[in-house]
């Protein structure tokens, strides 16, 4: 079997691309096993990030304050309305994910804001499914914002020693 993983850094833009390709027997497997996203109560969440952002919704264009937690496992970004949630209000798969500074929304008044462009995410409370979703989201100071894009970027290199180290142990 064989694994690739391309890192891709353009520091013009502060954007990173992931992406993975396995073999056509892994990667069916794979996707049998991520079908359903994993939807957790926030207070059972171990997070390594956590904290308040702006997120553009989806069909309607409007902006709305959610607490977004990157948890242990450092694959999936989850939002909630509020810390006493039972389940999220949405999920964002982190792999193969390109993240970056966004400056096109300062016609709008939003600054500090970077765009996450997920492969696969849920609206866990309208139960739907996305492939190619563009998340827009604003912090609420430059370095909020770089550390998110920072971590996030960072999920990726987590996930590729831990792929190296799964393949050694086969």
């Amino acid at each position: 079997s064989s694994e690739t993983i391309v890192l891709l850094v353009l520091s013009v833009r502060c954007c990173v691309a992931i992406s993975m390709s396995q073999s056509q027997s892994q990667s069916q497997k794979h996707e049998e096993e991520e079908e359903e996203f994993p939807t957790p109560p926030f207070r059972d969440l171990q997070p390594i990030k956590g904290g308040w952002l702006v997120k553009q919704g989806a069909s309607v264009k409007s902006w709305k304050r959610r607490v977004f937690v990157l948890a242990k496992d450092m694959r999936y970004l989850y939002y909630y309305v509020s810390n006493t949630d039972k389940e999220p209000r949405g999920v964002i798969d982190l792999e193969g994910c390109i993240v970056g500074q966004d400056k096109t929304l300062s016609a709008e008044r939003k600054t500090f804001c970077f765009s996450v462009q997920a492969k696969r995410s849920k609206n866990v409370s309208s139960n739907k499914l996305f492939a190619d979703r563009m998340y827009y989201l604003c912090a609420d100071s430059f370095q909020e914002m770089s550390d998110w894009i920072n971590i996030i970027i960072r999920s990726g290199k987590w996930r590729e020693q831990d792929m190296q180290e799964q393949q050694a142990n086969q």
